[in-house]
């Protein structure tokens, strides 16, 4: 499974505080009103049917920027996947590199597709960019305190910032301070993953595991055998099934809480947790162990 370019600690949060600052300027709420953003910026915008080229565009042209939405794939035009598609793009136009590359005809019309990650460094900033600006970082946070966690909370911040399970999930996994992991099972393609801080600082940063099939009866392998978008199904697994770096049935081999559900045709979700907190603390124990030994 690839986990494609990496965007620095400092990258992301200077991204972050970019989107918090444009979603002030607009005097926005939640759930973000990125047409209203897109109109007050004067960027022209479409919703037409552009067969499988991409969800999204955009491009300079005449002295203006201009927005193509793809409602092939991304459905309503109000959907968590347009929703998205919309705030990426005005990435592009926010982020000043992007800007001055488009106006400058540097880098071509961007044509974004949200079926998983891009591997390019530009498109990984757009998405954060929307991220934020559709899940303010505040309010997020928010909603992370009254949830109670778990798979259920990230269908719950779906509903309430309007952005899809895939998007919601990522954020989630990025700004939880629990020990989670997220893996988004496409059908007929290769899946795509995060992992959380408080997992990484867990000394768990290897890929996750690509060289067996999904465990029969798991969560994942019930979830993909749902049709439609079924309910959350959840069982327990190892750290090693999902993990390189930790080996099977050494004390690394903790319990992990895996909950998984089917999105329809995009696939299925899985979360990936520690289900007991006191491992955790025994991995970060004897994460600092190790780099004090390598430190002296």
């Amino acid at each position: 499974m690839k986990k494609g370019v990496e965007l620095s600690p400092e990258r992301q949060a200077f991204l972050e505080e970019l989107a918090a600052e444009i979603w002030r300027q607009h005097k926005q709420r939640t759930p973000t009103a990125v047409e209203a953003i897109i109109k007050d910026s004067q960027i022209t915008l479409d919703f037409d049917d552009y067969g499988e080229a991409f969800d999204g565009l955009i491009e300079h042209k005449n002295g203006h920027f201009h927005i193509y939405c793809n409602l092939v794939s991304c459905g309503e035009r109000d959907s968590g996947r347009a929703r998205f598609t919309l705030a990426h793009e005005l990435g592009h136009f926010f982020i000043d590199e992007h800007h001055r590359a488009l106006a400058s005809g540097e880098a071509p019309s961007h044509a974004y597709s949200a079926d998983r990650p891009s591997e390019l460094r530009i498109e990984r900033e757009a998405d954060c960019f929307a991220s934020a600006l559709l899940m303010p970082a505040e309010a997020f946070v928010r909603e992370l305190v009254r949830s109670s966690g778990g798979l259920q909370a990230v269908m719950d911040i779906a509903s309430t910032f309007r952005v899809s399970c895939q998007s919601a999930a990522r954020r989630y996994v990025r700004c939880s301070e629990r020990p989670c992991a997220m893996v988004m099972f496409r059908t007929g393609a290769t899946p795509w993953w995060q992992i959380s801080p408080a997992l990484l600082d867990a000394g768990i940063t290897g890929l996750l595991r690509s060289d067996r099939p999904v465990v029969r009866g798991s969560a994942t392998d019930q979830a993909q055998n749902d049709t439609g978008t079924g309910k959350i199904r959840e069982a327990t697994s190892t750290a090693s099934y999902w993990f390189w770096n930790i080996s099977d049935g050494t004390s690394r081999d903790v319990i992990i809480r895996e909950q998984a559900i089917r999105l329809g045709t995009y696939g299925v979700l899985t979360l990936l947790e520690m289900a007991d907190p006191a491992q955790y603390k025994k991995l970060r124990g004897d994460q600092c162990a190790i780099h004090r030994r390598f430190s002296i």
